[in-house]
C-alpha cells in the first residue's frame, strides 16, 4: 500500500543517514577500510547519493583516511566541480569538507554559497530555500576575517554571485 511504501522510504532514509554518519566517523578515526565498506553499503541502498560517492571516490583514489590531504582534496574537488558546472556535486562535497574541517571554512563557504545560488538560477528560481542557504553561506564567507576572495578568481565568477557576496554583511 501507499503508506507502507512511505514507511519503507522513511526507514531507508534513516538507514542512509546512519550509514553516512558511520562512514564519516570511520574516516575521521582513520579507519579507511571500514569507511569504504560502510559507504558502499550506503550506495547499495541509494546509488545516486552524491556525498557518499564523493567520499568513496576520494578514499579509493588513495586520499587516505582522516588527515589534511584528504580534507584538502575534498575542498579542491568541490571547487573544481563548481567550475565544471556540477553544482549539486560541488555543494555535497563542500558540505562534506565543512563537516570535517574548518581550516579554510571561508573559502569552502564561498564556493558552497556560489554553487547553491548557481543551482537556484539554473532551476529558474524554483527553490527559494536553495537561494537562502546559498546567501547564508556567502554571508558567512564574507564575515570570515581569514577569507579574502582572490582577485584572479573574480573574472571567472558570475556578476550575480559577486554582487550577492559583496552585498552580504558579515
Amino acid at each position: 500500500s501507499y503508506l507502507s511504501r512511505i514507511d519503507q522510504q522513511l526507514e531507508q532514509s534513516r538507514q542512509v543517514g546512519g550509514l553516512l554518519a558511520r562512514g564519516k566517523q570511520a574516516i575521521a578515526a582513520g579507519r579507511k577500510e571500514e569507511a569504504q565498506q560502510v559507504l558502499q553499503e550506503l550506495l547499495a541502498l541509494q546509488p545516486n547519493h552524491a556525498e557518499a560517492r564523493t567520499l568513496l571516490n576520494l578514499l579509493q583514489a588513495g586520499g587516505g583516511a582522516a588527515g589534511g590531504d584528504f580534507y584538502r582534496n575534498l575542498l579542491k574537488t568541490g571547487i573544481k566541480d563548481f567550475f565544471l558546472g556540477n553544482y549539486d556535486q560541488a555543494a555535497a562535497t563542500l558540505k562534506n569538507y565543512l563537516s570535517f574541517s574548518q581550516e579554510k571554512a571561508g573559502l569552502a563557504r564561498f564556493f558552497l554559497g556560489a554553487a547553491l545560488v548557481s543551482r537556484y538560477y539554473l532551476d529558474r528560481y524554483q527553490s527559494p530555500e536553495t537561494l537562502k542557504e546559498g546567501r547564508k553561506n556567502l554571508q558567512k564567507a564574507r564575515g570570515d576575517k581569514t577569507f579574502q576572495l582572490p582577485p584572479n578568481l573574480r573574472p571567472l565568477l558570475s556578476p550575480k554571485i559577486l554582487q550577492l557576496f559583496e552585498g552580504a554583511s558579515g
